[in-house]
C-alpha cells in the first residue's frame, strides 16, 4: 500500500510540474499608468527608461488592441538612444518561461525593436538572454520569445524597447496583452520525491 501511494504521489507530481502556470503580470493591459516599484527586482509594475528626453514610454489610449490602453515606446528624430518598459518575474531554476504579447509599429518608423527574456541572479546581474528584433508591422501581431533558466536564475526580466542605433531616427510601437507563462522541469519535481 505504502509503494502504491509513493508511485502516485509521485505520479501526481509529475503531473502537476509539467503543466504550464501562467505567471502573475502586473497591468498586462496596460490600463493603468506606468509605474516604478521599488527594487530591483521590479516586481509588480512596468518602469519606463530611455537615453533621452525625445525617447519615452507611457501608457497611451491612441492605439490598444484590448481595453482603453496600450504601451507606447517612441523615439522622435534622435540617433543612438532608445526606450522601453520592462518587469521581473519568479521562475523555477532549470525551467521554461515564454513572454508573449501584441505589438505594432507606427507608420513610417524606421528605427529598430528588442524584446527580450533576461535571467538573471539574485544580485541583479544578468546570467543569459534570449531576444528577438523582428519588427511588427503597423496591425497587431503576436510575437512570442521562449527559453530555459540556467540552474542558477534567480529571476527573469522580460524588456520591450526600441532604439535607434542602427541609423533611424524616428518611430514608435504599441505593445498589448502581455502573458508570461513558466514551466518548470519535470525532473525537479522528481527531486522532491525521496
Amino acid at each position: 500500500m505504502k509503494k502504491k501511494l509513493t508511485t502516485l504521489s509521485s505520479l501526481t507530481l509529475l503531473a502537476l510540474a509539467s503543466q504550464a502556470s501562467a505567471a502573475v503580470v502586473f497591468n498586462a493591459g496596460f490600463e493603468d499608468p506606468m509605474s516604478n516599484p521599488i527594487g530591483p527586482p521590479h516586481f509588480g509594475g512596468w518602469p519606463a527608461f530611455s537615453g533621452d528626453l525625445a525617447a519615452t514610454a507611457v501608457s497611451s489610449m491612441s492605439n490598444p488592441r484590448s481595453g482603453f490602453s496600450s504601451a507606447y515606446i517612441f523615439i522622435t528624430n534622435v540617433e543612438d538612444t532608445y526606450a522601453g518598459v520592462f518587469q521581473n518575474f519568479a521562475v523555477v531554476p532549470a525551467g521554461d518561461v515564454t513572454f508573449e504579447a501584441w505589438h505594432a509599429s507606427t507608420f513610417g518608423s524606421d528605427i529598430g525593436y528588442e524584446y527580450r527574456i533576461e535571467r538573471q541572479k539574485n544580485d541583479d546581474s544578468e546570467i543569459s538572454r534570449v531576444e528577438l528584433t523582428d519588427a511588427p508591422g503597423t496591425a497587431f501581431e503576436m510575437f512570442s520569445v521562449s527559453g530555459t533558466a540556467p540552474v542558477d536564475t534567480s529571476f527573469d526580466l522580460v524588456i520591450y524597447a526600441a532604439q535607434s542605433f542602427q541609423g533611424g531616427t524616428t518611430g514608435g510601437v504599441f505593445m498589448d496583452d502581455v502573458a508570461v507563462t513558466t514551466i518548470p522541469e519535470p525532473s525537479g519535481a522528481l527531486n522532491l520525491v525521496a
